[in-house]
This record gives structure tokens, sequence and C-alpha cells, in this order.
């Protein structure tokens, strides 16, 4: 199966882009973190890919 053929299939079935889906399952897991107080809002980021804690902030205030 192409990338394309794959992209258009995942999208279709799950309602949202792969990277999309990967970026809000990422914010997820920082969100039941931040939840449990796990830590700190900058290193949450950086665990999840993050290298700025704006970037990060600006991410999750835009899905949650």
């Amino acid at each position: 199966m192409s990338r394309s053929s794959f992209c258009e299939h995942f999208t279709a079935l799950v309602g949202r882009s792969p990277p999309r889906y990967e970026n809000e399952w990422w914010l997820s897991l920082a969100r039941d973190m931040l939840v449990a107080r796990e830590a700190r809002v900058g290193e949450i980021a950086l665990r999840i890919g993050y290298a700025a804690e704006a970037a990060f902030s600006r991410a999750y205030e835009a899905i949650f």
C-alpha cells in the first residue's frame, strides 16, 4: 500500500490524519502526566518531544 493510500484510508477510518492523530496521542499522554503531577510542564514537554515549553503549551491549548 502506498503512503498516500494509507493516509487516505487511515483518515477515513479514524477521522484524523496520521500526524494529527499521533500529535493528539502524545498530548493525551502529557495530559495524563499533568493530571497525575508526574513532572513539571517543561519536563513533560521534553518527554513527548517538544524542545520548548512554549511550543508544547500552544499545542496543548489547541487540543484541550
